[in-house]
């Protein structure tokens, strides 16, 4: 039973904005889908097969079923982003989430974060105003909890933070493999850092990392020193700065459901009370690192 003076007035506005969102993803699954695919809603249905079996042979004898055309690596990841967006909208009016007395339930919050990975996986095909026009609605689904604002504070303060980014994959990969190092390893030639190069693929969440340049700054001033001797004596002066904690690189990040790449470029170090520090820059498989 809900306390007194509790309502549930805050269901239909959250269910608004859902249908907001579900709106405008049709749109899109629509408008690109119908390049892609020969039928995009009967695919969104059969969709189903690759959720229960999310094999390779299973989604390759999918998109050969409903391919319009022989589908090319950037076309088959398009193609995946706009089903998965679909089950996402989907999962947004999952049953838990309104059998409960408040927008601040765990139930609720958890179809907000549906909607929010919907979001993600349409970023850069769905109009920016599309998340703004969702919130509207959620701001009008007030908490019975006045500490916990409407369904916007929720989604603003609990959801998006936690939206599981390429570029919080590899922070997380780089800050473990810091945080786990061994004292002996800690020459450039052993650290694990230099480990992460290479073809193989390391897991974190959803994606798969694989490092394609792991260097220390060490190594790249012995690179200068060797091109130039005036450089040589500029990093020389900068010698206390240099040293093998500090690493630079850049990984392939993919995502292994929907196979969309991305490229992040990172610096890595340690400071002096041995916590560990990682910038990061997306760049475009374009772009030179």
């Amino acid at each position: 039973d809900s306390p007194a003076g509790w309502n549930q007035k805050w269901r239909t506005p959250l269910r608004e904005g859902f249908d907001r969102l579900r709106d405008a993803l049709a749109d899109v699954f629509e408008q690109q889908g119908q390049s892609l695919l020969h039928d995009p809603w009967a695919a969104r249905n059969d969709y189903i097969e690759c959720l229960l079996d999310p094999s390779e042979n299973t989604i390759r004898a999918f998109l050969d079923r409903h391919a319009s055309h022989p589908l090319n690596d950037e076309e088959q990841s398009l193609a995946l982003r706009l089903l998965e967006a679909q089950k996402y909208s989907l999962f947004t009016y999952t049953s838990c989430a309104w059998f409960f007395n408040d927008v601040s339930g765990l139930e609720p919050v958890q179809n907000m974060r549906y909607a929010a990975r919907a979001l993600q996986l349409m970023d850069g095909l769905i109009a920016q105003d599309v998340e703004a026009s969702m919130l509207e609605a959620f701001s009008r689904a007030i908490s019975n909890m006045p500490q916990y604002g409407t369904g916007k504070t929720m989604y603003l303060n609990y959801v998006k933070p936690d939206v599981y980014t390429p570029e919080r994959a590899v922070n997380q990969l780089l800050l473990t493999t810091l945080v786990h190092q061994k004292p002996s390893a800690r020459t450039s030639a052993k650290h694990p850092l230099k480990r992460l190069n290479g073809r193989q693929e390391h897991a974190v969440h959803i994606y798969a990392l694989r490092g394609l340049q792991v260097v220390s700054w060490q190594e790249l001033a012995g690179q200068a020193a060797e091109a130039s001797a005036e450089d040589a004596a500029a990093e020389e002066q900068r010698a206390p700065i240099v040293s093998s904690q500090w690493f630079s690189g850049v990984f392939e990040v993919k995502d292994t459901i929907t196979r969309q790449m991305w490229r992040i470029l990172f610096t890595t170090f340690s400071e002096d009370n041995d916590h560990p520090v990682a910038y990061l820059k997306h760049v475009s498989h374009n772009e030179e690192p």
